[in-house]
């Protein structure tokens, strides 16, 4: 009788051993480590629903923490290229913007008052075109197709594309450098910081 029930408890010590022993392994499942403790699960053990994607066995992060972690590395780059293509922008803005100026013209020493203030942009000075035909008693006229201006003075002359970069148009009134346009026609320009006006010379 005492064999029969010492065989009996050696079975139940062994079946319970076992069952411990298949417990380890399904949790542990198969599939070996890397450096930081984690891996990707095998189909086998996904198939017995052990596990799913890539994850830890030694207390390291899950897997979402890490995917979590990606995004937000992913997002703030994302938000440092858009931070820079704004700045990128707004430098070009600023660097096209044009502004009214104040600037008094004086040409051959007489103050000659304009009807639309010049303008500045790129630290060049614009003033309107036809006001300063005028005022240098030049002559100006248009080709067949308006696309170009062009003042002569004294059998000189100087031409400009309407849609080119040295002209800008606000207000049905078109405006160039001064300098550019006295310079080829003869004349010097002079600039005094101190009265913020612009002499004329021709």
């Amino acid at each position: 009788m005492k064999k029969h029930f010492t065989l009996r408890l050696m079975v139940t010590a062994l079946i319970v051993s076992l069952i411990f022993s298949m417990a380890s392994v399904a949790s542990a499942h198969s599939g070996r480590t890397d450096s930081s403790g984690g891996h990707n699960c095998s189909q086998k053990s996904k198939s017995k629903g052990l596990c799913s994607g890539y994850h830890y066995h030694n207390g390291g992060s899950s897997s979402s923490n890490s995917s979590s972690s990606s995004s937000k590395s992913s997002s703030a780059k994302s938000s440092s290229s858009s931070s820079k293509a704004s700045s990128s922008s707004s430098s070009k803005q600023a660097k096209d913007d044009v502004k009214t100026s104040d600037v008094s013209l004086y040409v051959n020493g007489e103050l000659i008052v304009l009807s639309n203030k010049p303008l500045v942009k790129s630290n060049s000075t614009y003033f309107p075109i036809r006001e300063v035909a005028t005022a240098i008693e030049a002559s100006l006229s248009f080709n067949d197709d308006k696309t170009k201006v062009t003042l002569t003075r004294d059998k000189k002359s100087v031409s400009f594309q309407l849609n080119g970069k040295e002209i800008i148009t606000r207000s049905n009134t078109t405006y160039a450098p001064i300098r550019n346009i006295v310079e080829k026609l003869g004349g010097k320009v002079k600039f005094d910081a101190s009265s913020n006006s612009i002499y004329v010379e021709i």
